[in-house]
């Protein structure tokens, strides 16, 4: 019988698998934290989980950053969580940001 942790069940049930931010948030569960390169790329908008979603959103001319301010502070609480390895709270910190650029998204 194979029991699934709670982060695990955020992931799967919010259909993140696919998302290299909900792979790397089971890997820390089960490593006991983020890779010193995740904590590294987090920082940077092409790789965080604004720039790595499968969605489009609107950005501020010129740069990688959402025009969006909610996906801002969203995406910097998800840094700031990565860093801390603070695996649940960036679990579902990516839950919040995947439902924001849905809303946001330009299909």
């Amino acid at each position: 019988m194979n029991i699934l942790t709670d982060i695990q069940s955020i992931i799967i049930n919010n259909k993140l698998l696919s998302n290299k931010w909900g792979l790397a948030i089971i890997s820390a569960e089960i490593e006991g934290g983020f890779t010193r390169t995740e904590k590294q790329l987090v920082g940077n908008w092409t790789f965080g989980p604004c720039g790595n979603s499968k969605y489009n959103i609107v950005k501020i001319k010129n740069t990688d950053i959402p025009q969006d301010q909610e996906l801002v502070k969203l995406e910097r609480l998800f840094a700031r969580s990565v860093n801390k390895d603070e695996v649940l709270a960036t679990a579902n910190l990516l839950v919040e940001i995947e439902k924001r650029i849905f809303n946001l998204a330009k299909f």
